[in-house]
């Protein structure tokens, strides 16, 4: 008489467990680095949304977030107290901080970048080519861009202005929309 066998040794089960759990775990780490991918995407419409935003505050009162007059002066502003936050009233965008008389916004409802960081308006961001938005742009100190940013995945609000408020630290994984180069 002959014994059939019809179920798995334990050293079966165990090599098909480690299998499904190395496919687990390259799964996880896929769709992480997808999510990661989509924040930045997120960050960068937000950002160009923000530009429409500024121009569309500049249409009605003629002046931008800095509380400048043209893109001129925003882009020779080198000021150490120049960060402000898109979404204090002072940048006019999603209120009338200002007191201008032909504001109609609000102009954008925004909040934090997609990592729980504000955005900011800079007008002495220093670029540098790894900096996605910098385009490649090495500003090395000389000739330095205005730009809206946004932390980035670190989140890092290290950086201070003279009044001791928080801002964005210059680093590679900024994330920033151009407006312009002073000297340009």
């Amino acid at each position: 008489m002959k014994l059939q066998n019809n179920g798995f040794t334990l050293l079966e089960l165990l090599v098909v467990l480690t299998i499904i759990g190395m496919l687990a775990s390259i799964v996880i780490a896929s769709i992480s680095e997808a999510r990661e991918k989509g924040r930045i995407a997120k960050a960068q419409a937000e950002l160009n949304q923000l530009s429409i935003a500024m121009e569309l505050l500049f249409n009605d009162t003629g002046y931008y977030p800095s509380g400048e007059p043209n893109v001129t002066t925003v882009c020779a502003r080198t000021i150490a107290t120049n960060e402000i936050r898109a979404s204090y009233p002072r940048a006019g965008l999603v209120s009338n901080g200002q007191s201008w008389t032909t504001w109609n916004g609000p102009y954008i409802r925004i909040g934090d970048d997609p990592w729980g960081t504000p955005y900011f308006f800079d007008s002495d961001y220093e670029c540098s080519p790894e900096v996605l938005g910098c385009n490649g742009i090495n500003d090395n100190g000389q000739l330095i861009s205005s730009v809206i940013i946004s932390c980035g995945p670190n989140r890092d609000l290290t950086g201070s202005d003279a009044s001791g408020n928080l801002q964005c630290d210059s680093d590679s994984d900024n994330i920033v929309f151009r407006i312009c180069r002073n000297g340009y």
